[in-house]
């Protein structure tokens, strides 16, 4: 095989790269990334690729500081770029609860991240080859996964906004081992691949000779070209997900997602589980964390509130990640610990108001209060919703605006009698994080006014002896 003219051909099959991008590539000094490295610079001049290294020590063994000057020395003689990081694996490994293989990808992916940004590069190219991707695959079979996992890895990805290719992954390993040969890059071995300690290593050195020795010679060719069509039928779903996420949801901020539970309990159960795991996904970067448990108990909350025949106020529903899911309404509303803190910080507020003017409150909301002679068009002005006229003579300066207190009370207008402001705004449906935000206006003596963009006292109303008026002016966040 002339593994060159492969290569190119697979990348431009999977339309990796455009002529002159900015790539930043992957190398541990393996066979599978020294290859790819190698590769690169073969190809590009022609392609006019922009190429830059990064290699990450670990700390794990006591070779792998000669590993990283050997990456360097390789790049340095072919005039790349080369960035080297060094850090205490173990000694960080010890402080979290993470498992050493799961903390060194977090961990690289970080590092990926940071320079691919630094060095002005869209790309992150990795050495992952066609054996990795059917190792992958049987390790997550093996302790469970939905057809997401059984694609092993794919030749594609993105990490935020840095897209992720695989060249090699079409190719076997024993295919790179003899590139590696016939071109003498004398790769780095990492003889911790060979140690049964890890799942991985024991998929790769003994379930795998095994399955070829017993059951089919031809098995890591089969099971990639299974992986191959399960990610061709995954992409297709995830096109339909898509489709069906911007169809559904109501409310969407970068903290928070909103949705009809009627809409989503509508759906076939499966387009439903990969609805909450898009979901997820949009609003917490990854879906890390979640199980297929934690979708199934989502399913079965949002049904139940789909299937009531009363909506009912607020309740939240904790998950991983400190994720909150919160049901009000027959609404299911997805929030993460950013969209929490900020609430808990905006939530209380108080300012005075000793005559006319504008005020600013949390989260972009204002007030403006300016004295007039009654309107002749004040029937209309004051049946909006965020104008409130109030008698200059029913109340006292200054005025109070500030958010809502326990035992608060007063006298919607045309209701005839008093209420509770909780349960005015429960009986109106006003959502809860909504009823934190509300502005109560008070007058001096500490009557409300007015619930802003809600409801105004009937003690404060224009009467046929009105001649003056307070106009309250709401505008709320967009």
């Amino acid at each position: 095989m002339d593994l060159l003219a492969e290569f190119k051909s697979y990348c431009q099959q999977q339309n990796f790269y455009q002529p002159g991008s900015a790539i930043l590539l992957g190398v541990s000094g393996g066979p599978d990334s020294l290859a790819m490295l190698d590769l690169f610079c073969r190809i590009r001049e022609e392609e006019q690729l922009d190429l830059a290294v990064f290699h990450l020590d670990h700390g794990l063994r006591h070779a792998s500081r000669e590993e990283a000057d050997f990456v360097l020395k390789f790049c340095q003689e072919r005039e790349l770029s080369c960035r080297i990081e060094r850090i205490d694996l173990p000694g960080i490994a010890e402080n979290t609860q993470a498992g050493i293989e799961e903390l060194a990808r977090r961990i690289r992916r970080a590092f990926y991240y940071k320079y691919a940004q630094k060095l002005d590069c869209d790309i992150l190219a990795l050495g992952h080859q066609l054996n990795d991707r059917v190792e992958t695959m049987l390790f997550n079979l093996i302790r469970g996964s939905g057809i997401q996992g059984l694609q092993g890895i794919n030749p594609t990805g993105y990490y935020r906004d840095l897209k992720i290719i695989r060249p090699l992954l079409q190719f076997h390993r024993s295919t790179i081992e003899y590139y590696c040969q016939e071109r003498r890059l004398n790769p780095r071995r990492d003889r911790s691949n060979l140690s049964l300690k890890y799942s991985r290593n024991r998929i790769r050195n003994e379930l795998i000779p095994y399955l070829e020795e017993h059951f089919n010679p031809e098995l890591i060719k089969n099971l990639a070209s299974t992986a191959e069509l399960i990610a061709e039928e995954s992409a297709f779903l995830d096109r339909i997900t898509t489709n069906i996420y911007n169809d559904l949801v109501v409310r969407e901020e970068e903290h928070r997602l909103d949705f009809v539970c009627q809409e989503i309990a509508s759906l076939d159960p499966v387009l439903q589980k990969r609805l909450l795991r898009y979901i997820i996904a949009e609003l917490l970067d990854s879906r890390q964390g979640f199980y297929q448990q934690h979708y199934e108990l989502m399913q079965k909350i949002i049904q139940e509130e789909a299937e009531t025949e009363e909506n009912k106020p607020a309740r939240d529903y904790d998950f991983p990640r400190d994720l909150l899911l919160r049901l009000e309404y027959g609404n299911v509303s997805f929030r993460d610990r950013i969209w929490q803190a900020l609430q808990a910080r905006n939530s209380c507020f108080e300012i005075n108001l000793k005559g006319e003017g504008r005020v600013e409150l949390p989260r972009g909301v204002s007030l403006q209060a300016e004295i007039s002679e009654l309107p002749e068009n004040w029937r209309s002005l004051a049946a909006r919703k965020n104008i409130a006229l109030v008698d200059c003579r029913s109340f006292s300066w200054p005025l109070r605006i500030r958010s809502r207190q326990d035992g608060d009370y007063f006298y919607p207008l045309g209701l005839g009698g008093s209420q509770k402001v909780k349960d005015y705004l429960i009986n109106n449906k006003v959502p809860l994080d909504k009823r934190d935000r509300l502005p109560v206006i008070t007058d001096g003596t500490g009557r409300i006014i007015w619930l802003a963009g809600e409801r105004l006292d009937e003690r404060f109303k224009v009467t046929p002896e009105t001649d003056r008026v307070l106009i309250l002016k709401y505008c709320p966040e967009a």
